[in-house]
């Protein structure tokens, strides 16, 4: 974690709450929630995307995606002969 240890992390928080002041302290405590809650929520967004990404990827080079493109264009020129 960055290479801080229990300690430090307890002497940060500690030097915080001096210098905020009890309302103060739990008004920043919130705004790191929150802050941290965003930040999980568009990485999730971030890795999400990325996922589907890597499927189509693989999917078009196993030759998933052109199968099923192929197929509906069959289909398609059935329904529709040329005239």
């Amino acid at each position: 974690m960055l290479g801080i240890g229990f300690w430090e992390i307890v002497l940060i928080l500690l030097i915080a709450f001096i210098a905020l002041g009890h309302e103060g302290f739990i008004e920043a405590a919130k705004k790191v929630g929150r802050w941290l809650k965003a930040m999980q929520r568009e990485l999730a967004e971030v890795r999400k995307d990325v996922e589907d990404i890597e499927n189509k990827i693989t999917d078009e080079l196993n030759g998933c995606g052109n199968k099923n493109d192929s197929q509906q264009i069959h289909r398609e020129d059935r329904k529709n002969p040329p005239t």
